[in-house]
This record gives C-alpha cells, sequence and structure tokens, in this order.
C-alpha cells in the first residue's frame, strides 16, 4: 500500500507552524508497512486542497489529510473534501450533542459555529476525537477501478495522534495483504560518501524489489539507511541481514556502530578493548 500525507493550513506554508504532523505520520504508517510516496502541503483554499486531493489519489491508495476542519471560516478541508466527492454535507446530531456536552462542562453555552464541526459528508464515517472537538473522517472510494482510503485528521498534532492511533491505524493494520517493513542504519566514520559509495559497488543483486538503501551524509560521518519489506518483520530483517553482510565486507573498519550508536560510544570500546 502506497500513502499520501496532505497537510493544510496558511500557517504552515508561511512558516508560521513547522509541519510535525507529517514526520510523525510518516514514521507511524512506515511501522504500518506503508509506503509515503507523496507529501503535499497547501494553504487553506478549498481549490488547493481539491486539486490537492486529486494528484494524491492518483497516486496513492491512501490518503491522511490534516489541518482545517476546525470551527472557523478559515477551516475549508471539509467543505472541499465533500465538494471533491461530490458527497452533500449534513449535521450529525451525535456530534452536534457530544460538542453541546462539552460546553455544558466547562459551564459555557457552545457558540453557534461549533455546528460546522458536526458536519459530515454523505458516505463518510466519523472518526471519535477524544481529546478534542472536532472529529476525524473515514472514506473508501472507489476510483480507477481500485479501492481508495481517505482519512480526514485535525491539524493540532494531540489530536491527530489521538485519531490515528485509535481509530485509523487498526484499520489499516486490519487490511488484507499487509507487509512488514523494517529499517537499519549503519553508522560510518573516516570515508567521503562519493569514496564509500566507490567502495560498496553495486548492489543489484541485493537491491531487488522491497529493498532499498539511502546515503545520509553529515560532519560526523554517513549514514547508511537500510531498508526491506516481507511478509512479516522476520523476513524483512533476513533481507536486510544480507545486505548488511556485504556493506560490511566493502566498507570494512568505516562501519562502527548501528542505529543510535554514537562515534564517541565506538572510540570508548576500542578504548576498553585495548
Amino acid at each position: 500500500m502506497e500513502a499520501t500525507i496532505l497537510t493544510v493550513g496558511d500557517e504552515l506554508l508561511i512558516g508560521q507552524v513547522v509541519d510535525t504532523n507529517a514526520a510523525w505520520l510518516g514514521q507511524r504508517l512506515d511501522a504500518l508497512g506503508i509506503a509515503v510516496v507523496r507529501g503535499l502541503t497547501v494553504g487553506d483554499d478549498a481549490g488547493a486542497i481539491g486539486a490537492a486531493l486529486e494528484m494524491a489519489l492518483a497516486a496513492s491508495d491512501l490518503v491522511l489529510v490534516t489541518g482545517g476542519i476546525g470551527p472557523t471560516d478559515d477551516d475549508r478541508t471539509v467543505d472541499a473534501v465533500a465538494r471533491f466527492f461530490d458527497a452533500p454535507l449534513a449535521v450529525d446530531p451525535e456530534i452536534l450533542e457530544r460538542l453541546a456536552a462539552r460546553w455544558q462542562r466547562r459551564g459555557r453555552a457552545m457558540p453557534a459555529n461549533n455546528r460546522r464541526i458536526a458536519r459530515v459528508p454523505e458516505g463518510f464515517e466519523v472518526l471519535p476525537n477524544p481529546v478534542g472537538s472536532a472529529p476525524g473522517l473515514w472514506h473508501r472510494a472507489e476510483r480507477d477501478g481500485r479501492a481508495r482510503l481517505v482519512a480526514v485528521l485535525p491539524g493540532v498534532p494531540a489530536e491527530m495522534k489521538a485519531i490515528f492511533d485509535g481509530e485509523v491505524a487498526p484499520r489499516l493494520e486490519r487490511r488484507p495483504g499487509r507487509a512488514a517493513r523494517v529499517h537499519r542504519t549503519l553508522r560510518t566514520a573516516g570515508v567521503p560518501e562519493s569514496e564509500l559509495a566507490e567502495r560498496l559497488g553495486d548492489f543489484t543483486d541485493l537491491l531487488t524489489e522491497g529493498v532499498g538503501l539511502a546515503s545520509l551524509p553529515s560532519v560526523g560521518g554517513v549514514r547508511l539507511r537500510l531498508s526491506a519489506s516481507g511478509p512479516d518483520a522476520g523476513a524483512a530483517a533476513r533481507r536486510l541481514d544480507a545486505l548488511e553482510a556485504r556493506i560490511r565486507e566493502r566498507a570494512g573498519e568505516h562501519v562502527y556502530g548501528v542505529g543510535d550508536d554514537p562515534l564517541e560510544g565506538a572510540v570508548g570500546r576500542l578504548l576498553r578493548r585495548h
């Protein structure tokens, strides 16, 4: 399964808010064996949101949208999604009742604009929000003869995470044919990226479908990120074992650690050993 993450908000485009939602969702989707193939960010504009949805659905089986589902006039995501899928909006009485009760617990009357939060496009499933007001939305659509999944989530990180973990992730875990995807990072030092690439040479026989190798250079050294997919985590890890063995054989002493192991730790081990 391939996914696109679509984040919505003018504040993201002008740099007023850093988009941490996309990074968090990317990590969670990867852990579920779902490859994120595209990330899009658009402002609070219904036309831009619709165009981004068109692009995302053409490239992905799953589209996750965050932001723009609150009660104010600049929250335009739900309207854009409803227009895109030609799904009339209607106020959900259960959502409205929950919102009214939430305000009542605060000892205040619910503002009239909260009715916007209770609107649900026809054919969409409501995803309860356990830590906030605006619920998420879930939709399954047929496009080009294939099923597409769409989740619309709040932009507030705590609310987005709660709905994703409580409602979206379980649905994705139950999908048929789910594959596992694992990563491993080898850390190197004492060799620049271009020279390391020459030492490693060709991995065509190992970099088959579902196996990847990426080079991440920095001042302190080059990290090599190994990725593999398989029917389960064990099978994917075995594919990484073969790739790691070949890298260690060719890079030799330049590989000093795995994962978050710092260069200082490797030096410390050498000092104790000698």
